[in-house]
């Protein structure tokens, strides 16, 4: 019987030193500085535009530890800028203020923003970001995913891969966070 309840004390202590571990990976990624944007911690930048949020640590099969949070997205700025320069561009009025290099420029944005719309984020959308956690305790982003409300994957980035489109750069990703 004593045997019994020190096998059981033993397994409680194990159990909560794995859970402060865990909390003290969250502790760094939350408290970190991104090269990005050294004004914000990461928690303050993510807060800013996400609700909901989750914090999480799961380790992967090659015995990776990541650091996983995940929200909604809280504002629907972006449509409403798209909106809005859509309908600039039915007004003649709004048209008549702009000479004709600027009106070719609005033109072409709005052309490029239609055609990357449903990459941009919207209220309700779901956000997913990962860091891996390094053997010297900094981490790194690794894959980022924004999904609609029907759980469509509107935008993904695996930060570990290389890539030739800016759009997709863990930059852009993670910027979208500290915009």
């Amino acid at each position: 019987m004593k045997s019994m309840m020190l096998s059981l004390g033993m397994l409680c202590c194990v159990l909560l030193l794995a859970g402060c571990a865990d909390s003290k990976k969250i502790s760094m990624v939350k408290n970190g500085i991104l090269e990005l944007d050294k004004s914000r911690t990461v928690k303050q930048a993510f807060q800013s535009k996400l609700s909901s949020m989750k914090w999480r640590v799961f380790h992967t099969q090659n015995n990776k530890t990541v650091v996983e949070v995940s929200g909604v997205w809280k504002s629907d700025k972006h449509r409403e800028g798209l909106e809005k320069a859509k309908a600039d561009l039915k007004d003649p009025n709004e048209m008549k203020k702009l000479d004709p290099f600027e009106q070719s420029m609005l033109k072409a944005s709005v052309e490029r923003a239609e055609k990357l719309a449903f990459s941009i984020p919207y209220a309700g959308d779901q956000v997913l970001v990962q860091f891996i956690i390094n053997a010297d305790d900094t981490f790194i982003f690794v894959y980022g995913e924004l999904q609609d409300k029907d759980g469509n994957i509107k935008r993904s980035k695996n930060g570990l891969e290389a890539t030739t489109s800016s759009f997709y750069s863990h930059h852009d990703f993670l910027g979208m966070m500290y915009e």
